[in-house]
């Protein structure tokens, strides 16, 4: 556990709690997190946790767990992608389909990597590194993983940004 002074969790923020929250979960600390939910500030005249840190991290998890949904779905339409590539003949000119598959899977590929960037945009909004939210969040199977790194393609910036303003959205309306 790592060792904070009881007064300091009263002076927490409700950005700095979220933060503190998931660098806990991160490292299964499980009586810091107890600490910390503890701690956290009361609404006026009830024993409720004030909602700008609870209802914060009951929306954590499903976006974590939308997020890597739609990686792996967009890695398995990447696989199929690249593996439905008929067979030809060496002599055989390349057909239009042919470039056409390879074009798809081109974008599906800059689609990972564009999931993959707006969540990295996130973690930092949130105050942790992607791999801090990645132990904190939803597991990846290690078959993404693998198609993840495979994908050549670069994010595409506007298309993250508009993922990560998705996701902060839902993460500041949970307040």
């Amino acid at each position: 556990m790592k060792t904070i002074p009881e007064e300091v969790y009263a002076k927490l923020d409700h950005t700095q709690r979220i933060t503190a929250t998931i660098l806990a979960e991160a490292r299964g600390d499980g009586e810091e997190l107890r600490k910390l939910v503890q701690t956290a500030p009361k609404l006026q005249g009830c024993t409720i946790t004030d909602p700008s840190f609870s209802d914060r991290m009951k929306v954590l998890t499903p976006i974590t767990m939308a997020h890597e949904l739609d990686v792996a779905n967009l890695c398995l339409k990447w696989f199929v992608q690249i593996t439905g590539f008929k067979k030809r003949d060496k002599e055989a000119p390349i057909t239009l389909e042919a470039i056409q598959q390879m074009d798809a899977a081109d974008d599906t590929a800059c689609g990972i990597k564009s999931a993959e960037r707006a969540y990295e945009l996130f973690s930092e909004y949130v105050g942790v590194s992607v791999e801090e939210m990645k132990k904190f969040g939803a597991p990846r199977s290690p078959m993404v993983e693998i198609v993840v790194n495979c994908c050549m393609e670069s994010a595409d910036e506007e298309e993250a940004a508009a993922m990560f303003e998705a996701m902060k959205t839902v993460f500041e309306q949970a307040a």
